[in-house]
């Protein structure tokens, strides 16, 4: 398929192949050709080097879209031709080579089949357009398909003629059936801001003749959105120093149950800390390093996520989104590191109240209220006014604490056992990284055990055949039988900037390099079963986030249906179906469920019995799978 355009100059790019110099008097100038998605064009494209308008010398790019060409040493303006009579694409703004600067890059601006998309079942080739008008061919009576990436932020107008449809339907790797925005006389507007940079956009024409355009103008400054606007990083207020807890001092939890004015905070300007009372009063507290009853230790929880609070004025509009990290780094950095505590300054102060309030820690119904029990039903008795001390407690001379600091090194598992020395190394392990091989290698010094923070090695089993290897997690050891260290990793995340942290440990006497396996837990994202046509029983792991995974390749076009027939439970029972090449996802609970397939389609099909808790409990499940063309 052709689009035609006018040609434009030429662009060069910060980005540049490298030149060489041959001799004084000649020099080996590089151009480079790549598209609008910096991949190389390697066919059909001629770079000429051109002096005073005249084209002195010509040179095809190679199989990594580069033209080279040993010149007399002179300034060349660079422009293209093609091989192929009938292409006409764009590139914008002059390129020179010069004996200082040998070398160049030019973007073809559209014009060039992009990405296969899949819609509505059919493969297309989707074609780049740039801003501006451009005359385009079309198939006649069926969807043709752009990609429009733009270079500014703005609102862009799109529209074409009246003979014709625009509509916008995502992404290259999401294309939609149903036009995504709302058209109105034909065009439409989309608001793309900096943040939004970078992405394609998917545009689709349906017209009834073969020829067409699309106008896509610059009409405004897109509005900014929260992402746009820089973090104001809180830093402290107070000068900190190390801080160690006073010997023979208890640390006693706030009763979140009681009366509001159980408890007075007074703030010592000389000290700088929140006392009980008075302003010489018990001391308060914050817990940094220990975790407390509702949530993980700030130490943990500023590993994985960033503590933060957004601030919209009374009309919602958005005012300025502030993080805490840095500032509660440096306070972990001066804590008391045996009880994990500092005491309770104004910094802290704020930053629990900024941060509870925004995410809704105590707001009863919000997704990340903290006060429930074991089985999530919510803390009788809670005070609301209070609920804010659950990070905090208060010093008292003698007797014992009901808070005790996490140990630093896990208990070990028998008298006989003797736990190493924590390495200061630590690793990181991505599951792409090793997914071919599923295995990596750990190298632990005799008398030590090592961190390892694993990537998206969710629903997985690790095991090292070792009599010396031990693993320790959550303050736990596990130890080897006959020989082989077994652990599941059904724990992990599906979160790909969340780890999942263990320590790998040799309590042997020598150095070893230890080969860690992992293979994957059957009926599991990673690894689904092979779902057959006909009557089959599915079953649930007792606890399982996940459900249980199938996948099935369509053999003929036509609908793939699944009929729940019995379940041993009293429970809803959902299954969701999503066609993993044409991005469409059905799911029902307790029904029947259905879903348009083509030929080699690859479905994937989940059984999860939903339970009041969120987690799965063990159960059989009858289903029957049928196909209908």
């Amino acid at each position: 398929m052709l689009l035609c355009t006018a040609c434009g100059g030429q662009q060069s790019n910060a980005t540049e192949p490298s030149g060489t110099i041959a001799t004084a008097t000649e020099i080996e100038y590089s151009v480079a050709v790549v598209d609008d998605l910096g991949n190389p064009v390697t066919e059909g494209v001629i770079v000429n080097f051109c002096i005073d308008e005249q084209v002195v010398a010509m040179q095809v790019v190679d199989g990594n879209g580069v033209a080279k060409k040993t010149l007399s040493a002179d300034n060349y303006t660079v422009s293209l031709s093609y091989t192929d009579p009938n292409a006409d694409y764009s590139y914008l703004e002059d390129v020179v080579v010069t004996p200082e600067n040998c070398a160049a890059t030019v973007t073809l601006s559209g014009y060039l089949p992009g990405q296969l998309i899949y819609a509505g079942g059919k493969d297309h080739f989707a074609y780049f357009v740039t801003a501006g008008t451009t005359a385009v061919q079309v198939t006649a009576n069926d969807r043709t398909y752009f990609l429009f990436k733009p270079e500014q932020s703005g609102i862009y107008a799109f529209s074409t003629d009246s003979s014709a449809v625009i509509g916008y339907y995502g992404a290259p790797h999401f294309v939609q059936d149903q036009c995504a925005v709302e058209v109105s006389d034909g065009k439409f507007t989309l608001s793309i801001s900096n943040s939004m940079l970078g992405s394609i956009y998917v545009l689709g024409i349906d017209a009834t003749s073969n020829s067409t355009y699309i106008t896509i103008d610059r009409i405004g400054d897109a509005e900014k959105t929260i992402e746009d606007y820089p973090w104001t990083i809180y830093q402290p207020t107070t000068e900190l120093k190390p801080f160690v807890l006073p010997q023979g001092m208890a640390l006693v939890d706030f009763d979140l149950t009681a009366e509001t004015d159980a408890y007075q905070l007074v703030y010592n300007e000389k000290d700088g800390y929140y006392h009980l009372g008075t302003d010489d009063g018990e001391v308060v507290y914050m817990k940094l390093g220990v975790a407390s009853a509702y949530l993980d230790s700030m130490v943990e929880v500023l590993d994985v996520s960033n503590v933060a609070c957004y601030f919209f004025g009374e009309d919602c509009a958005f005012v300025k989104k502030e993080t805490y990290n840095e500032c509660l780094l440096q306070y972990v950095a001066n804590m008391d590191e045996a009880a994990g505590v500092y005491p309770l300054t104004q910094d802290l102060y704020y930053i629990i109240h900024q941060r509870g309030e925004y995410v809704g820690w105590w707001k009863q119904g919000s997704a990340t209220y903290l006060f429930v029990d074991d089985n999530g039903n919510p803390v009788v008795g809670l005070n609301t006014d209070l609920a804010w001390l659950f990070l905090c407690c208060y010093g008292q001379e003698g007797g014992q604490s009901p808070v005790d600091p996490e140990p630093t090194d896990p208990a070990p598992v028998d008298p006989e056992f003797q736990l190493g020395t924590m390495s200061s190394e630590r690793y990181e392990v991505f599951y792409h990284e090793i997914a071919e091989a599923m295995a990596f290698q750990a190298k632990i010094a005799a008398g030590e055990y090592v961190a390892f923070d694993l990537y998206r090695m969710f629903d997985m089993v690790l095991t090292i055949e070792s009599e010396t290897a031990y693993l320790v997690f959550n303050g736990d050891v596990i130890l080897p039988e006959d020989g082989v260290l077994t652990f599941p990793l059904v724990y992990g995340t599906n979160d790909v900037g969340t780890p999942c942290s263990i320590y790998i440990g040799n309590c042997g006497s020598e150095d070893m390099a230890y080969a860690v396996g992992l293979h994957t837990i059957l009926g599991t994202q990673n690894n689904p079963e092979t779902l057959p046509e006909g009557a089959i029983t599915v079953s649930t792991r007792d606890g399982d986030y996940q459900g249980y995974y199938y996948q099935y390749i369509a053999t003929r076009d036509g609908y793939l249906v699944v009929t729940f027939d019995d379940i041993d439970i009293e429970k809803d029972c959902l299954i969701s179906i999503y066609n993993h090449n044409s991005y469409v996802y059905s799911s029902v609970t307790n029904g029947e469920v259905f879903l348009e397939v083509y030929e080699g389609d690859e479905v994937e099909v989940v059984v999860a019995v939903l339970d009041e808790s969120d987690a799965f409990p063990a159960a059989k499940v009858t289903i029957t799978v049928t196909f209908e063309e």
